[in-house]
């Protein structure tokens, strides 16, 4: 009988079991991974897929030979169904993936590196996506040393991004408010993690410091371009009560999720027309729903808790 299959059949009867088992790396993954000193990760010192059914198994070995596996089945579309992490040769974690919630089978698994200062470490992202036209994502974050959940997010209609230093998305707290979900502003939000808790980046609230109280060029430009001029814009919207345009409350969301409360209620008062009523129950009505946001509450704090923009009563808790 060929080696290769007897390899095949001798790794798809170690790939699921609930129990620990023997698992030994063979000789050119050793040797390969002798060459590698220190646990710096870029992404996986190795990287190895089998096809021993009907679907992909991938094997991510870390440089101390621990491997965390992800299950690819056909029968899913490829889709991620479950993950594994393998450690002197015992299986450590087994995380069966569940497709039977409102973000349907669309699952992914991916190795991210930690996002953090404090370890070098990877962590496993479990992407769920509905598939759904503007909904819906949610995504899980496992360690591996110890292999556990560490953190939920659900991001609405917005997906997130794996970057170098950081995971990127955007705030979908004002879809639909008071507008098209075509209209709807959606700041950028910037991400990580603080030893398992996932927080808002607090470098990217603090490099607009130096902005501050100050009037950008693109204020003066919204306020001024012709013939869209936010307050020539008030007298044609007709989407909402107010008849305000989106782009008021978009300028307004730039500049407080970039650390500017200042700068964002200038904007606004100086936006907002003199012939025009309705001026604080608009902004109440906004502040209202700016609360609603898993990540505004924090960014108020990273921004210097601004009593302009502090939650109103109404809000809740």
């Amino acid at each position: 009988m060929p080696i290769p299959f007897l390899l095949f059949t001798f790794l798809f009867s170690l790939t699921f079991p609930m129990k620990a088992v023997s698992y030994e790396l063979d000789a050119a993954t050793k040797a390969l991974l002798n060459e590698v000193s220190g646990f710096s990760w870029d992404g996986p010192e190795f990287k190895r897929e089998w096809t021993p059914f009907n679907g992909r198994l991938i094997d991510n070995i870390l440089a101390d030979q621990t491997i965390v596996r992800f299950a690819l089945d056909g029968s899913l579309g490829g889709a991620c169904s479950r993950i594994q992490v393998i450690r002197d040769g015992k299986i450590e974690f087994d995380k069966e993936l569940q497709n039977n919630d409102e973000y349907g089978a669309h699952l992914s698994c991916t190795l991210i590196s930690s996002i953090s200062p404090v370890t070098t470490y990877p962590k496993i992202l479990v992407s769920h996506n509905s598939g759904s036209a503007h909904c819906c994502y949610k995504y899980e974050f496992y360690s591996i040393f110890p292999p556990k959940l560490i953190a939920k997010l659900s991001t609405g209609n917005a997906s997130l991004e794996v970057g170098d230093e950081a995971l990127s998305t955007t705030d979908d707290t004002f879809a639909y408010w008071n507008t098209s979900f075509g209209e709807s502003p959606a700041p950028a939000v910037e991400l990580l993690f603080q030893g398992t808790k996932l927080t808002v980046s607090p470098e990217s609230i603090s490099r607009h410091s130096g902005w501050d109280g100050q009037l950008f060029e693109l204020v003066k430009y919204e306020l001024s371009k012709s013939p869209y001029a936010i307050r020539e814009q008030f007298h044609v919207h007709r989407e909402n009560e107010w008849g305000v345009p989106p782009v008021l409350w978009q300028e307004m969301l730039n500049f407080l999720y970039a650390g500017q409360p200042k700068n964002a209620y200038i904007f606004f008062n100086e936006a907002w027309p003199a012939d025009v009523g309705g001026k604080d129950v608009f902004f109440r009505s906004f502040l209202k729903q700016l609360w609603t946001s898993p990540y505004y509450p924090e960014i108020w704090v990273l921004s210097g808790y601004p009593k302009e923009f502090a939650r109103p009563e109404s809000a809740g808790n």
